[in-house]
């Protein structure tokens, strides 16, 4: 698990625990959506050796963030409507 999973892990855990979203492992959600949110950007820069403006990185995280919490949202109204 990286730092930054470690950081994340306790807001998958915290909406787990609200019952918003069924999450088993909050580190590995943490470090799904690390990659979901990250790896456009890497890819973009070939892992930082081609620079992107912060403009850009903010829209590319925010962009990414936005469409797994729009994914989140979808697979929570799905399981409420099972139950």
């Amino acid at each position: 698990m990286t730092a930054r999973g470690r950081r994340l892990a306790p807001y998958p855990r915290r909406i787990a625990e609200l019952g918003l979203l069924r999450i088993d492992d909050a580190d590995l959600a943490a470090a799904h959506l690390t990659l979901l949110t990250v790896t456009d950007v890497n890819q973009q820069t070939f892992y930082g050796a081609v620079p992107l403006s912060q403009e850009e990185v903010s829209r590319l995280v925010t962009a990414h963030s936005a469409s797994v919490s729009g994914a989140f949202s979808a697979v929570a109204a799905l399981t409420a409507n099972s139950s």
